[in-house]
């Protein structure tokens, strides 16, 4: 082989790793991004069903005529949960679904007067969904994502990202 080849064959070996690396790194950054979304997506499924409850007469197993969330689970709106009440500061309840974990705190020090808060972890970034594993003080400073809700409008939904971004508010469309 020639010099000239072999410069060639050098040259075209770092060209594909370098853009594999890329084509790995850009590929690594939609999914989760897209974990993200569903997380999200999930998550506004979750309070939407908590307002709904929330909104329903209690004869009908709705929490209307309570004190804000202060009696909301997962359990209320037909999910599945785990309630840590004690030793937390507040009132927890865990629900586990593919697009990651929720945590659903309606009473403590950092919960809204009359709303919710809802922490959000996606799959890989906690063990299990559990105190030990999901808290880092009660203001879920290591979630994902976290949503305050203070009523029963889209309006009074607001996403934080802890580890990105200072807070946004959900426009709805």
């Amino acid at each position: 082989m020639g010099q000239q080849q072999l410069l060639l064959l050098v040259l075209c070996v770092v060209t594909v790793g370098v853009a594999t690396t890329v084509g790995l790194s850009l590929f690594s950054d939609a999914q989760q991004s897209s974990a993200e979304d569903a997380l999200v997506q999930d998550g506004l499924t979750l309070i939407t069903d908590l307002q709904a409850w929330k909104a329903a007469a209690a004869s009908y197993g709705g929490g209307q005529g309570s004190a804000g969330y202060a009696t909301a689970s997962f359990a209320a709106i037909g999910k599945s949960q785990a309630a840590y009440p004690h030793g937390l500061g507040g009132t927890f309840y865990f629900h586990e679904r593919p697009s990651g974990c929720y945590v659903l705190a309606t009473r403590g020090t950092h919960v809204p007067e009359g709303g919710f808060l809802l922490g959000a972890y996606a799959p890989g970034t906690v063990e299990r969904c559990a105190p030990a594993h999901v808290f880092e003080g009660v203001l879920f400073s290591n979630a994902t994502a976290v949503a305050t809700v203070t009523g029963p409008r889209a309006e009074d939904i607001s996403w934080r990202f802890p580890r990105q971004a200072p807070a946004a508010k959900h426009e709805s469309p």
